[in-house]
């Protein structure tokens, strides 16, 4: 299945499923109970996604792999701290990724009626938008990066690591996504505790500092 959708000129917003159900027992559990509620329900998520504005810090016009996506909560909350040139979320919920769909829509009208006029052309107004449902263990069988690698400024997975059967070996094989000249200070960002990400400085060769 695959869903485009496009309000405006600059925007380019599209949900692709990729996976066969069944997927997992936490697929269910967001798709039945979780996935309409799952912004609202507490003030922590929310929390969190502003806690990885903060340690993150996107620049203008950087790209983002969000991985885990969910509702979209922490990408669209960088994004509206500085306009990203691309968001990618995957996630294995279709029904989480249904509500990432439909936020995605109201944020880009939002944006686009509070946009300030005379930006220079190169701004980017509205980043290139993507959701998949699939497995972020197994990122090398997605079609829709099988060019990426080496594309993304920044990777986020936000309550979900410490859920991986062998986080360390996903977290490899994420790193090749990221640009070698990524400019962020946390290229990648993942929580290892309660209420705060974690920064991390890896790049393809695990150097860093």
């Amino acid at each position: 299945m695959s869903v485009a959708l496009s309000n405006t000129p600059e925007m380019q917003l599209s949900l692709s499923t990729t996976v066969d159900a069944p997927t997992s027992v936490i697929s269910a559990h967001y798709n039945r109970r979780r996935a309409q509620t799952y912004d609202n329900a507490t003030t922590f998520h929310k929390s969190l996604a502003e806690a990885y504005v903060k340690y993150v810090k996107p620049m203008l016009g950087e790209s983002v792999l969000d991985l885990a996506c969910g509702t979209g909560m922490v990408g669209l909350a960088l994004d509206s701290e500085n306009s990203l040139s691309c968001l990618h979320g995957i996630d294995i919920s279709p029904g989480m990724l249904e509500i990432a769909r439909l936020k995605s829509s109201d944020a880009m009208n939002l944006k686009s009626r509070n946009m300030t006029p005379g930006l220079p052309s190169e701004h980017p107004r509205f980043p290139i938008i993507r959701f998949d449902n699939h497995d972020i263990t197994s990122l090398s069988t997605l079609s829709s990066l099988s060019d990426s690698k080496g594309k993304f400024d920044i990777i986020t997975i936000c309550s979900a690591f410490i859920l991986l059967p062998s986080p360390l070996e996903n977290l490899k094989s994420w790193v090749p996504y990221l640009k070698d000249s990524s400019s962020s200070p946390s290229p990648i960002a993942i929580e290892l505790s309660r209420g705060a990400p974690h920064q991390t400085r890896l790049r393809k060769n695990f150097g860093g500092d």
